[in-house]
């Protein structure tokens, strides 16, 4: 995704919908009432004009865009401890960490989804546990984000199983500040093929998804896709179950063609958004993908 104008613009739309750290406990507390806004945060990678590390990326999307953001978006591999001391940095300023964990290995390799159902990792996830009862903050963690494109680590089953079974073992545990994503790429909503890896209304307090208007990637031909396109099948099924939502990636591609096209999509996402008050949060997407 191209850099810095689409973090102006994105936050330029958002600014008319997000109150920040009012809706804590509304995202965090799976029995929460409704409020009229939703948090903004995002992922940021550092680069050459952001930042050589996470903390100087983050506080120069802030300086940016003028105002601090309530929700951080990491990501770790299976062999990385966590929450790191970058995590306690994010939470001392106020922001709630959104940690995604999934079970790709630093050398490349995959840690089974089975193998974690049938408690061969216990010990791992008993010191994460661990690791977040110490942190005592509010956490949105988010198990192997994106499943349906890791058919490496494991079948559909396999992946409800694994998460079942870290959600039984951090309750166990006593981990208390957790609140559990399930996040999706949003076009398997759009497929029909999320329903599979649904590990369940019993485990699962926020359904999240990533999404973009991948129109003009480098990648391939994508046709032009409003943010309702793009998110209304997500949305639809987080209602049908009950559930609050996170939009956990979102961007798109300028239009050469059309410069102000892509405002207009902020603008449009913006109005969307304030029709779907069970969207607790936004998290913006800020890296250069070509």
């Amino acid at each position: 995704m191209s850099r810095r104008g689409m973090s102006l613009i994105a936050v330029a739309a958002a600014s008319v919908l997000f109150i920040g750290a009012a809706l804590v406990r509304f995202v965090v507390a799976p029995g929460g009432s409704g409020s009229s806004g939703a948090l903004f945060g995002a992922f940021v990678q550092p680069g050459p004009t952001t930042g050589a590390d996470r903390r100087a990326a983050v506080t120069s999307f802030e300086s940016l865009i003028g105002r601090p953001i309530a929700m951080e978006r990491v990501f770790y591999r299976w062999d990385e401890p966590w929450p790191t001391a970058d995590d306690v940095w994010t939470r001392d300023a106020g922001r709630i960490p959104f940690i995604s964990w999934n079970t790709r290995l630093a050398n490349g390799g995959w840690i089974r989804w089975a193998d974690i159902a049938a408690g061969k990792y216990d010990a791992v996830l008993h010191a994460r546990a661990a690791a977040l009862i110490a942190f005592g903050s509010p956490v949105v963690f988010s198990f192997n984000h994106e499943p349906e494109n890791d058919p490496a680590a494991g079948t559909a089953s396999d992946f409800v199983a694994a998460y079942q079974h870290i959600h039984e073992l951090f309750e166990a545990d006593g981990v208390t500040n957790v609140t559990y994503a399930w996040t999706m790429m949003a076009w398997s909503f759009r497929s029909g093929n999320a329903d599979a890896y649904y590990p369940g209304d019993d485990v699962v307090d926020i359904v999240a998804a990533d999404g973009y208007d991948q129109y003009g990637c480098p990648q391939g031909h994508a046709p032009w896709r409003s943010f309702s396109d793009i998110f209304t099948a997500f949305h639809t099924f987080g209602s049908e179950h009950g559930k609050r939502m996170i939009v956990a990636e979102w961007g798109a591609h300028e239009d050469p063609a059309d410069p102000g096209r892509e405002a207009s999509w902020f603008d449009d996402a913006a109005a969307q958004l304030k029709q779907w008050p069970d969207v607790v949060a936004v998290l913006y997407f800020d890296a250069d993908r070509g």
